[in-house]
């Protein structure tokens, strides 16, 4: 199928960022798998270098598999750098990534200060 709706995304499919240059497609297999059954696992490489550019895709069997895989190893530092695993696909941090609580509180506040400011706005133009 092609690009739909927002609602389309594949929670269940990870984008994998800064991950360490020596990273190939078995450690990206591996590194998942504690989390649950890992379909496919992919460095992406530079076509003319055939060096890894930094990052992968993982397709988990299901999005709880894959959730627990972002709130295991988002962040997680290796090597040089912290890893950034998160939905493929879905925009802004994912949920979970700064705690879920947190990221709804955020959420609510901002809907309501919106509400708020469109208020006083139409209030003042009358």
């Amino acid at each position: 199928g092609g690009p739909r709706g927002e609602r389309e995304i594949d929670e269940s499919n990870l984008y994998v960022g800064f991950i360490p240059s020596s990273m190939r497609d078995p450690d990206l297999h591996s590194l998942f798998e504690t989390y649950g059954t890992v379909q496919d696992a992919k460095v992406i490489t530079d076509r003319n270098t055939g060096l890894s550019r930094g990052f992968g895709f993982v397709k988990m069997a299901d999005k709880e598999a894959a959730q627990a895989a972002i709130e295991r190893l988002n962040g997680m530092p290796m090597e040089d750098r912290h890893i950034s695993v998160r939905v493929a696909g879905a925009r802004g941090p994912p949920p979970g990534a700064m705690g879920r609580g947190m990221g709804r509180g955020m959420g609510r506040g901002m809907g309501r200060g919106m509400g708020r400011g469109m208020g006083m706005g139409m209030g003042m133009g009358r």
